[in-house]
C-alpha cells in the first residue's frame, strides 16, 4: 500500500517552516495551562497550496478530540496539492472529528483559473468543503464539487471575457452623468482589461463579497451617541451706572499741545495700572495709547 502523497513543491515550502511551527505553534496546542483556542490556517493562491500542507500536518500530528482547541483551515484560489489518497486520508480524519472540532473549506471565485491546476488527470485532489463565489458576487455554501469526478477535463480553460462594464472616454463625454452614473477610476479600467480567469484570481475580489457577507452577517453595533453637555444660560450683569464727570479732569486743547500730543480729545481719561510694578497713566487720543 503506497503512504499519502501530496504536491512536492508545496511540501518543501512547508518543510522550511516547520521548525518555527514547533517553536512557537506547537507550544500553545499542548501546554496543559493553555486557553481553548482556534488554530487558524489560511492561505492564497501559490500560498492555498503551502497552506494545505500546514492543514494536514495539524491534522494528522495531534488529536484534535483530546485537545480543547479547534482546527480551522480556509484557502482562497487553492491550487490542487494533495494525491487521492491523501484527500480519502484526510476527509476520514475530518468526518472523525466533526466539524465542532475541525473544519477544512476551500473558496472559490467564479471562473478562476488557479484551481484547476494541476490537471486531475496527473491524479491530484482538493481537499475541503466548496464554498463558491459566484460572477455577482454571491457566496454559495451548498454546491457540488466536480473534484471528485474522474472526467477529462478540457486542457484549454475557457478565457471568456467578462470585465466591468465600460465606455468609451468620448462617449462618456456626450452623455450625461444621469445616463452613466458609475465612472471607471483607473484601476477598475486596467483591471477591465484582465482575462476572466486570472482577474476572479486576485486576491481583492475574493476579499470583497466576503467582507459584505460578514457585514450582513455579524453587523457592527451601533456607536453610542455622546451626551449633549447642557447649556447653562448666563444671568445677565447689570452695567454699574456711570459716574458724574469731575470738570477738573477737563483740560484745554492748547494744555494738551504742550504735553506732545498732536490731537487733543475733549476729554483725557485717567487710570492707575494695577500691575505691582506701580502705575502709569495712558492717554487716549481716538485709537493711539500714548504712555506718560
Amino acid at each position: 500500500e503506497h503512504k499519502p502523497r501530496v504536491h512536492t513543491g508545496f511540501y518543501n515550502n512547508f518543510l522550511a517552516v516547520v521548525p518555527e511551527i514547533k517553536e512557537h505553534i506547537e507550544p500553545l496546542l499542548t501546554s496543559p495551562d493553555q486557553p481553548p483556542r482556534k488554530l487558524y490556517v489560511v492561505g492564497h493562491s501559490l500560498g492555498a497550496g503551502i497552506a494545505n500542507m500546514a492543514a494536514c500536518y495539524f491534522l494528522l500530528q495531534f488529536d484534535w478530540n483530546v485537545l480543547p482547541h479547534r482546527l480551522v483551515s480556509v484557502t482562497a484560489g487553492s491550487p490542487r496539492s494533495c494525491m487521492r489518497n491523501m484527500k480519502e486520508l484526510v476527509h476520514e480524519e475530518l468526518h472523525r472529528y466533526g466539524t465542532a472540532r475541525t473544519e477544512f473549506c476551500r473558496i472559490v471565485r467564479n471562473q478562476d483559473v488557479v484551481p484547476t491546476v494541476p490537471p486531475k488527470i496527473l491524479g491530484f485532489k482538493h481537499i475541503g468543503r466548496l464554498v463558491f463565489i459566484t460572477q455577482d458576487n454571491q457566496i454559495e455554501l451548498e454546491v457540488e464539487d466536480d473534484d471528485d469526478k474522474d472526467e477529462v477535463e478540457d486542457p484549454q480553460h475557457p478565457m471568456e471575457f467578462k470585465g466591468i462594464p465600460s465606455h468609451d472616454d468620448d462617449e462618456d463625454e456626450d452623455h450625461d452623468d444621469d445616463e452613466h452614473p458609475h465612472k471607471l477610476t483607473k484601476y477598475e479600467k486596467k483591471v477591465n482589461k484582465i482575462p476572466t480567469p486570472f482577474r476572479d484570481h486576485m486576491p481583492d475580489f475574493y476579499l470583497k463579497p466576503m467582507r459584505a457577507a460578514r457585514h450582513e452577517m455579524f453587523p457592527p453595533e451601533p456607536v453610542p451617541e455622546e451626551e449633549t453637555p447642557e447649556i447653562v444660560e448666563e444671568t445677565p450683569v447689570e452695567a454699574a451706572p456711570e459716574e458724574e464727570e469731575d470738570d477738573g479732569d477737563k483740560t484745554s486743547p492748547d494744555d494738551a499741545m504742550e504735553n506732545g500730543l498732536e490731537q487733543a480729545p475733549s476729554k483725557i481719561e485717567s487710570k492707575k495700572s494695577s500691575s505691582s510694578g506701580g502705575g502709569f497713566a495712558c492717554c487716549r487720543s481716538n485709537d493711539a495709547v500714548v504712555e506718560t
